[in-house]
C-alpha cells in the first residue's frame, strides 16, 4: 500500500531539509577545512577575496573557513608558525608589538557600552567552537583588532603561545568593502 499523498510530501520536504542542514556534498573536499566550511570556498579564493597572502615561511596545523562572496563574507584562519615569522607577518600587516596587548587583559574592557571581564573570549562562541579553541588564562595569550590587509581588510588576532611554535588565529571583523 502506498503511503498518502500528503505523507510523501512531507517525507520528500525533510530529506531536502536535511541535505541544506548537512551541506549536500559531505565533507570538504580540503582537509584543512574547519566543520562547517562550504565545499565550494577554497583557501586560496578566501585568502584573495581579502586580499590577503600567507607568511612567507613553513606553517603547520593550518585551518581555515569562511564566505568570499556573499552576504555574511568571513574569514577564519589559524596555523603555527615561528614566533619570528609571526612578528613579521603582524608588522607586515600593521600590527606593532605596542598594538598588542595581553590577555586576559588587565582592568576591564568597555565594548558596545558594556564592561567586559578581563578574560572575556577573544572571540565569540561559535568561532572558539569552530577554532576549536578554548583559551587557557594562565597562558601569556596576546591580541590585537587592528590586523589590516592592503584592501582594508581588518581581522581580530589572537596568539597562543606554544612549543616549538605560538598559533595564531585570525577572525576578520571588516570585509574592506564599501557599502553600497
Amino acid at each position: 500500500m502506498t503511503p498518502p499523498r500528503r505523507t510523501r510530501t512531507a517525507a520528500a520536504l525533510c530529506a531536502a531539509a536535511a541535505l541544506l542542514l548537512t551541506g549536500c556534498g559531505g565533507p570538504h573536499p580540503d582537509p584543512r577545512a574547519l566543520s562547517g566550511t562550504d565545499s565550494s570556498e577554497s583557501l586560496d579564493g578566501l585568502l584573495n577575496s581579502y586580499s590577503l597572502a600567507l607568511p612567507n615561511c613553513r606553517t603547520t596545523d593550518l585551518r581555515f573557513s569562511g564566505r568570499s562572496k556573499e552576504w555574511g563574507k568571513e574569514l577564519l584562519l589559524t596555523f603555527r608558525a615561528p614566533e619570528r615569522c609571526i612578528s613579521t607577518y603582524l608588522t607586515d600587516h600593521d600590527v606593532t608589538d605596542t598594538d598588542l596587548r595581553a590577555w586576559p587583559h588587565e582592568g576591564r574592557t568597555v565594548l558596545n557600552g558594556e564592561t567586559q571581564p578581563p578574560d572575556s573570549p577573544p572571540f565569540g562562541t561559535d568561532d572558539l567552537d569552530r577554532f576549536g579553541l578554548t583559551p587557557d588564562p594562565a597562558k601569556k595569550n596576546r591580541t590585537s583588532g587592528g590586523f589590516l590587509t592592503t584592501s582594508h581588510a581588518r581581522f581580530k588576532v589572537f596568539i597562543v603561545p606554544g612549543s616549538p611554535n605560538p598559533t595564531i588565529y585570525l577572525r576578520s571583523t571588516y570585509n574592506g568593502e564599501k557599502e553600497s
